[in-house]
């Protein structure tokens, strides 16, 4: 999210090929001439907050009311992380607070260091993991997602755990999850296919039944 990339309405827009990215990458610079890494990953929270301190200014001539401006500023860093933290306790089953949960989600729901590699299947396995287990074999599935293996299993000591602390059971945080964590994520090689089919570049192509298909699955992921 570029600042010309923010809407009034607070959305982000003009994703560009960022948005389908597989592997999760918390300095990733997807602007090419950001060499400073303004716009990476990491900075989208302080980059928002910049967008709105110019919204500010701008209305500044309208409201004639510099402490009043900065009271509404001031609640933006409170609202979002509260956001985030509702966010990725959501994306984690986890239904309670407690003070510990920053140290388990790693800044904005990373677990560990060199991270899965596909962010999307290791959140929907993640929702299947259970809580007792014979063997580190049997968390295979999503275990199997990550380069450092032992940094996950360290994680995983320290999740289940935590689902411990709050009586989870294994069938109610899956559902929890599977809510929150899709299982279907736009890819940009099957966006070209159907922008290719909305072309007519493929004359035996079923346009309406492949959009049909697209809607159904993107709007219930």
């Amino acid at each position: 999210m570029n600042t010309d990339n923010m809407s009034i309405l607070g959305l982000t827009i003009d994703y560009g090929h960022s948005v389908l990215s597989m592997r999760f990458d918390a300095g990733r610079i997807c602007n090419h001439s950001d060499d400073q890494g303004r716009y990476a990953y990491n900075q989208q929270p302080q980059v928002a907050y910049w967008n709105l301190h110019c919204l500010g200014q701008a209305l500044m001539p309208l409201t004639e009311d510099v402490d009043r401006t900065r009271a509404a500023l001031s609640t933006y860093e409170d609202e979002f992380a509260r956001a985030m933290e509702q966010l990725f306790h959501a994306k984690l089953g986890l239904t309670a607070l407690m003070p510990e949960d920053d140290v388990l989600i790693e800044t904005r729901g990373r677990p560990p260091a060199r991270g899965p590699r596909h962010w999307t299947v290791f959140w929907r396995r993640l929702g299947h993991l259970k809580l007792d287990v014979a063997a580190a074999s049997d968390d295979a599935p999503v275990r199997d997602l990550f380069v450092d293996r032992a940094a996950f299993d360290a994680w995983t000591i320290d999740y289940r755990a935590r689902l411990r602390a709050e009586s989870s059971v294994d069938a109610q945080r899956c559902a929890r999850m599977n809510r929150t964590n899709p299982k279907y994520v736009l890819r940009n090689h099957l966006a070209e296919v159907a922008i290719r089919a909305a072309r007519g570049d493929d004359a035996a192509a079923d346009w309406f039944r492949a959009a049909s298909i697209w809607l159904a699955v993107l709007r219930h992921p």
